[in-house]
């Protein structure tokens, strides 16, 4: 797992009871400490990081390329400001609202927003922190919304694990 960045997007595939609706159901940040990996995610307990190894089904791990191209420094650089600030919201509270939210506008529903956050909000707004909008237009965005965005805007398949 060397080739993993920091900011590079864990997206893990969906439970089978979720599968009709998406492909996948949860999305974190990567953020390397040391020599071991972690994902920052925002789970029932709010947002914290976890090591890569308690994810025991099926991920894949993606990689923006943002600034330039592949490999280069400068994406590097900005995954890691990405990482850093999703470290800086860890504590924030789990939003179950916000994942009713997602699910409702999966089902094709609206309802209102409030101050907390779900793992895909933590992902797309510690990127659009840092100037990069994964998501553009969807205001609570499921972890599909951002495989879709990102591959539809460039993206690098970094690993894919069981």
């Amino acid at each position: 797992m060397s080739e993993l960045w920091d900011g590079d997007i864990v997206l893990v595939s969906a439970r089978k009871w979720t599968r009709p609706l998406m492909q996948y159901d949860h999305a974190g940040i990567i953020w390397r400490y040391r020599d071991d990996l972690y994902c920052v995610e925002a789970g029932a307990s709010g947002v914290r990081s976890w090591p890569m190894a308690h994810w025991g089904r099926g991920y894949t791990v993606i990689r923006p390329i943002v600034a330039c191209a592949k490999g280069d420094d400068r994406d590097r650089r900005l995954g890691e400001a990405v990482a850093a600030t999703a470290l800086r919201m860890q504590g924030w509270p789990y939003s179950w609202r916000h994942l009713a939210r997602v699910v409702w506008r999966i089902l094709g529903a609206r309802i209102r927003a409030q101050e907390a956050v779900v793992c895909s909000e933590l992902t797309c707004g510690a990127w659009r922190l840092n100037g990069v909008e994964l998501c553009p237009g969807v205001l609570v965005p499921s972890p599909d919304d951002i495989w879709k965005a990102v591959a539809a805007r460039r993206a690098t398949v970094v690993l894919t694990g069981e």
